[in-house]
């Protein structure tokens, strides 16, 4: 067929077709990403110099639990919708997404308001009080609940706008908005020259989370009307069946990665040492943020792709990814290495927190093999294998959690980070070997630039 002035339309080739999905969805979330860190990074100096050292690690620790907490409320769905609702699209089975969408939130919202609730009313606090010996979070344990149920229904929100490849949506609901908010109200209160309590910052972050979080709860329910129906159906059985599997991935994921080691050290050492340790792990996404980026793109793509068998296509594109993320997390790594004490101290204002920087390179360390093994993890949980995905995050996190137990007390902060390191290493190159074997493709970054050049279609 031709066009008017006589010439055919140039044809698309599918591996180009991939490639202006993975830029163009990476190029909002690359947006989004980069103004994230820029913003958080003010927040965080900001949080430093509107709260004690106590209050800041208190802040850590609730961060940390309402990170853990709204991962349970979640249930593993928030994996779930995204596979789900981009393979069935890809082979036009819109009924079968509607569905899961609708599950993911009836069942995913309940779970949140029911283990806020829980939280609130005693367990919360006696966790605050007797693991890490803080009342200031006891007291303000119920805003730390809110924030539970805002976040987990955020992560919906989001995840949500993943699956139906929305990246721009999905980048504001992931955590933008709540930022640029963040931002307004504690540089409001910093140039008031104040200082909030601890239960007040709290509140305000609940405030900001639930407030766009709900806004976009009540967006998707009016657009799902719209969606066509038919193509199959999936029902409640199902989803738990593959999320389920998922959510103990997630929570063993904790264990093995910046999580429950800030509990370990807020057990075993004064909450001075988990203000140390949170700041530098605040500070450690600089290295991992490349592959933060792609993760938020390549999971409807890789649901997609191994629906339709093309997995010649896959890899390739996983690993020109994987390339094009290794080059700037190991430049960040090695300004880290270099100058990681100075940085610590310019944005928590304090040269206090100059001590967190091996801690801090340590860390990095850790998200840059990550980085160089590419989107494995990914791939397992998006193709079927959450179970594999499952035994290998177990054992990760049985490592992880050991080591930082044994190697706490004789070297404090540095050993917990070592632990974790250690075992975010093992958990990678298990991930790497197992995508191989149950899938057939290598995800790794290559020691070339060929796949840059695939990548960008050159």
């Amino acid at each position: 067929m031709s066009t008017a002035g006589g010439r055919a339309p140039a044809m698309v080739s599918p591996g180009a077709q991939i490639r202006r999905k993975i830029l163009r969805g990476s190029a909002w979330v690359f947006a989004g990403r980069m103004g994230s860190i820029a913003i958080g990074l003010a927040i965080n100096a900001l949080l430093a110099r509107l709260l004690s050292r106590d209050g800041l690690g208190g802040y850590f620790v609730a961060s940390s639990m309402v990170m853990i907490g709204s991962t349970v409320a979640c249930l593993g769905m928030n994996k779930t919708v995204v596979r789900l609702v981009a393979g069935s699209l890809a082979v036009n089975r819109a009924g079968r997404a509607r569905d899961a969408i609708r599950i993911t939130f009836a069942v995913g919202i309940a779970s949140a308001l029911l283990l806020a609730t829980v939280l609130a009313l005693g367990p919360g606090r006696a966790l605050a009080t007797h693991l890490f010996g803080s009342s200031v979070v006891a007291d303000a344990m119920p805003f730390v609940a809110g924030w539970l149920a805002a976040m987990t229904m955020q992560t919906l929100v989001a995840e949500t706008y993943r699956g139906l490849k929305r990246f721009r949506a999905a980048t504001l609901f992931s955590g933008l908005i709540v930022d640029v908010f963040s931002l307004a109200v504690f540089g409001t209160l910093w140039l008031q020259n104040a200082h909030p309590p601890l239960s007040e910052v709290l509140f305000i972050t609940l405030v900001v989370t639930a407030l766009p979080a709900v806004y976009g709860v009540i967006r998707i329910m009016l657009k799902l009307p719209r969606m066509r129906r038919g193509g199959g159906f999936t029902d409640t059985r199902e989803v738990l069946g593959i999320s389920l599997p998922l959510l103990i991935v997630s929570l063993s994921a904790f264990f093995v990665g910046t999580g429950v080691d800030i509990w370990v050290v807020g057990y075993f050492e004064p909450i001075d040492q988990v203000a140390l340790y949170g700041a530098a792990a605040k500070l450690m996404f600089i290295v991992s943020t490349p592959l933060i980026i792609v993760s938020q793109v390549v999971p409807p793509i890789i649901a997609q792709l191994h629906e339709q068998r093309r997995h010649p296509e896959l890899e390739h594109a996983l690993r020109a990814t994987a390339t094009l993320t290794g080059l700037p997390a190991a430049a960040a790594l090695i300004v880290l290495m270099a100058g990681g004490a100075w940085v610590l101290e310019l944005v928590y204002g304090s040269a206090f927190f100059r001590q967190a920087s091996t801690v801090l390179v340590i860390l990095g360390c850790a998200r840059l093999y990550a980085v160089l093994t590419g989107s494995c993890g990914v791939a397992l949980t998006m193709t079927g294998h959450q179970r594999l995905m499952m035994n290998i995050t177990l054992l990760s996190a049985a490592v992880s959690f050991g080591l930082e137990v044994v190697l706490v007390q004789p070297f404090g902060i540095i050993g917990v980070a070592c632990a974790t390191c250690a075992a975010q290493i093992l958990q990678n190159t298990m991930q790497l070997l197992m995508t191989k074997r149950a899938i057939g493709i290598w995800t790794h970054a290559e020691l070339s630039f060929r796949p840059v050049r695939e990548l960008i279609g050159r």
